[in-house]
């Protein structure tokens, strides 16, 4: 080492040679250990890999997987079984193998993002769905029961997409994985299909079919459109006496406001916020804050009036809308998962004329026998969802304490009571 040393320094101006070269040697071992130092400094270190996230990626679900925990948890109810999250997750997994949350913890995370609350009765704690969703389903219960009285034409509406790469989700391969037909991972352009379907199959003369990138292009404009064209076309084949009712679901464009039931937002200046409220006669001081114009504002917003109820109603035909996350009352779902499964079984060559014809092969052959099975599948699931419901109502609010709080930060978990 002191060869190479001595052979490197030779090489340098003398201004940078290093002045160990004329020192006695040490006899200690610590500092010839640091004469050697300098000969490190062309060494390059080894690049480290990058950190990477410890656990497990947090899991991302679906509509329909939070409308399949909210219906299981209905379903125990009705059962006159305790929903605990142990009783929740092992109803899942025995119903659908492949469901995505394993542990109590993660379904207990889920069960709060959607809209679930965990309380406290006198014996026993239980998780309980919000009230608002128990109000939609109350408010939906007795509009529907009304319809389904007057022996009206009911119809269900729901927007679906098909890509290009729709393929078998299981096939069987070799022993070099080979058995895919598609030969890349890109989903391609896809297909936006808006329909709606009752007890005789899907309405024909109302689907709108049309290409879209995968950030799927229907809007507000377009489904205005939409409506208006089959809410005249559904009186025109019915007449002009017969009760007809569309029911839809809560999508960001089914629910665009008429301009003066808007309500006022936190993003409006001071100005607007005054402007709104004197167009709509609410007086206010003008020494007001923003923050105490806007909390007049929301205490005084009018009832909601959407622009497609409005266009619809000059037809007389009515809109009703499905609870909030209650996708599993829609029967025309059933009619999408097995529209997609037919297109994943036929589609071969992975072209956009391919999925276009399926898709009018499988909704052409959808008959009334079909629709009115899906139909009575999704009644099946209302009443279950009536009886959880009077369960709650009945037995299980009465004994409440009203005093402890809905946050979850202050209600301690099951998990954690069953570890104590």
């Amino acid at each position: 080492m002191r060869t190479s040393q001595a052979a490197q320094e030779q090489r340098q101006p003398p201004r940078l040679r290093s002045r160990s070269r004329t020192a006695r040697p040490s006899k200690k071992k610590s500092q010839s250990a640091s004469v050697t130092l300098p000969l490190m400094t062309n060494v390059i270190p080894a690049p480290q890999p990058p950190k990477q996230r410890s656990g497990r990626i947090p899991e991302r679900l679906s509509e329909q997987a939070d409308s399949e925990i909210r219906y299981q948890f209905q379903l125990l109810l009705s059962e006159k079984i305790y929903p605990t999250t142990a009783n929740l997750l092992e109803r899942l997994h025995a119903v659908h193998r492949d469901f995505p949350i394993q542990s109590q913890t993660t379904l207990r995370r889920h069960l709060h993002r959607i809209g679930f609350s965990y309380k406290s009765t006198t014996k026993v704690k239980i998780l309980l769905d919000h009230v608002s969703f128990v109000a939609q389903r109350a408010k939906f219960y007795r509009k529907i029961d009304e319809l389904r009285t007057a022996d009206a034409l009911i119809f269900y509406h729901d927007e679906s997409w098909l890509n290009v790469g729709e393929e078998k989700k299981f096939i069987w391969v070799d022993d070099v994985d080979r058995g895919r037909i598609r030969k890349s991972d890109d989903k391609g352009s896809r297909i936006a299909i808006s329909a709606m379907m009752n007890i005789d199959g899907f309405h024909l003369p109302s689907i709108g079919v049309f290409s879209c990138s995968k950030y799927h292009s229907v809007n507000a404009e377009y489904f205005f459109n939409w409506i208006e064209k089959a809410a005249f076309r559904l009186r025109e084949d019915n007449g002009p006496r017969r009760r007809i009712c569309i029911v839809v679901d809560n999508a960001p464009w089914h629910c665009e406001l008429e301009n003066d039931s808007k309500p006022a937002g936190r993003s409006w200046t001071k100005a607007a916020i005054k402007k709104w409220l004197r167009g709509h006669n609410v007086p206010f001081d003008e020494l007001c804050s923003k923050a105490e114009l806007l909390e007049l504002a929301l205490a005084n917003r009018p009832v909601k009036r959407y622009k497609i109820d409005q266009v619809a109603i000059q037809y007389n035909v009515e809109i009703i809308r499905l609870p909030i996350k209650h996708c599993c009352l829609n029967p025309i779902e059933l009619c999408w998962a097995n529209l997609k499964d037919y297109v994943r079984k036929n589609n071969t060559h992975f072209r956009i004329t391919d999925v276009h014809q399926l898709a009018a092969e499988f909704i052409a052959g959808y008959d009334g026998d079909a629709s009115a099975k899906a139909i009575e599948h999704a009644r099946k699931i209302e009443n279950q969802f009536r009886v959880a419901d009077r369960f709650v109502e009945e037995y299980v609010e009465p004994n409440l304490i009203d005093h402890i709080s809905d946050d979850e930060s202050d209600v301690s978990s099951e998990d954690d009571d069953s570890n104590n």
